[in-house]
């Protein structure tokens, strides 16, 4: 029997576990490249927060699947809903600060803020666990009695 670490490994060198893992880490990219329109001043926490959530929706995923024995329909269900809710999220963010190519020039309130920052969580941990759930499909699938 190969240990709790070894089986995250392997399912993390998965097809699916491989984009899982690069969206959990792109949003630190964003912080150089800039891909998301977002402010520079919550930039540095929404990536951080982002990648975080991320790293933890992979992991939570793996655990899931393998002691709540959830079946592969639910999964894969699971996983596009999820997917479908990250876009939705992405597609707020840039609907939202659309109307300038100078973010700094916007003034959001602190609850605008906060939605942004959280909107940009949402995407990133929505469409890693996604990721994540097919990875789990593909990992456990003939694993488990």
């Amino acid at each position: 029997m190969q240990s709790a670490l070894g089986n995250f490994i392997e399912f993390m060198q998965t097809a699916f576990g491989i984009l899982a893992g690069i969206t959990a880490f792109f949003p630190l990219a964003n912080l150089l490249i800039k891909v998301i329109p977002f402010p520079d001043t919550t930039r540095p926490v929404a990536s951080t927060a982002s990648s975080i959530a991320s790293a933890f929706a992979i992991y939570f995923v793996f655990i899931a699947s393998q002691y709540l024995s959830i079946p592969t329909e639910i999964l894969i269900t699971f996983s596009l809903l999820l997917f479908l809710a990250g876009i939705a999220f992405l597609f707020f963010i840039i609907n939202w600060t659309a109307n300038t190519t100078d973010l700094s020039k916007i003034k959001f309130s602190g609850k605008a803020m906060a939605k942004l920052v959280l909107f940009h969580i949402l995407t990133f941990a929505c469409t890693t666990a996604a990721f994540s759930a097919l990875a789990a499909v593909d990992f456990w699938h003939n694993r488990l009695p």
